[in-house]
């Protein structure tokens, strides 16, 4: 059960107990405004999911762009963005009577879908370094040691080879 869940079902609680007792007395006892107990009151129908907080996001915002600086943004999208990037379609709205700000005609194109992500390019692996080898043994790496005159024994020594 979330946290929504626990407050609708506390909420139908209290107004079980208000129902039963008085709305006065079920704020007192729980520790809620009595505004806010009548008004839970007032909203409940028999379930807790009547109680469910509604959303607090506005339905529009006044100062959204206009149907027509959306076209606008469309159409200097399609021309200018893939050869200028963003600024370039911004200076192309600038001259066609855009007031807005750039980050504003960023969001609202990214909003109408205008801009998708670019995948990451996979790297391949076609471009190798060397040469592929076709042979075992073709190139082979040797470490060379050198070994100092008071360590070698035996025949090496007689020899009087010293690598």
């Amino acid at each position: 059960m979330n946290i929504v869940t626990q407050e609708a079902k506390k909420k139908q609680a209290i107004v079980k107990y208000a129902e039963k007792n008085g709305k006065s007395k079920a704020s007192r006892k729980y520790g809620v405004s009595l505004s806010s107990v009548k008004r839970w009151c007032k909203k409940y129908d028999g379930t807790w999911q009547s109680l469910l907080d509604k959303s607090h996001r506005p339905h529009s915002h006044p100062n959204r762009h206009t149907s027509k600086e959306e076209r606008q943004i469309k159409n200097s999208f399609q021309k200018e963005f893939e050869r200028y990037g963003w600024y370039g379609v911004y200076s192309d709205l600038l001259g066609k009577g855009y007031t807005r700000s750039f980050s504003g005609m960023v969001y609202a194109a990214k909003r109408m879908g205008l801009s998708k992500k670019k995948k990451p390019q996979k790297r391949s692996r076609v471009h190798r370094r060397y040469p592929e080898l076709l042979e075992p043994g073709e190139k082979v790496q040797i470490d060379v040691k050198e070994v100092p005159y008071n360590c070698l024994r035996g025949n090496v020594l007689r020899d009087g080879k010293h690598i």
